[in-house]
């Protein structure tokens, strides 16, 4: 997990490795935190990336 930040922007990365029972499609959870960064001008991303699944959520100032 990476939390960076600037006057600007504040970024949080967060990686967990594939394992046997991860599930890798998104469900309600992801699509709600979607929904609340957008009410706040921000974005969420997630999807797979060499072995692991990665969640990426920004807001700008």
């Amino acid at each position: 997990m990476r939390l960076e930040y600037t006057t600007a922007e504040v970024r949080l990365d967060v990686r967990t490795k594939l394992g046997e029972f991860t599930r890798t499609s998104e469900g309600f959870g992801l699509a709600g935190m979607r929904e609340r960064l957008a009410l706040a001008d921000g974005t969420l991303e997630s999807g797979e990336d060499d072995g692991y699944w990665c969640v990426r959520a920004e807001i700008r100032s």
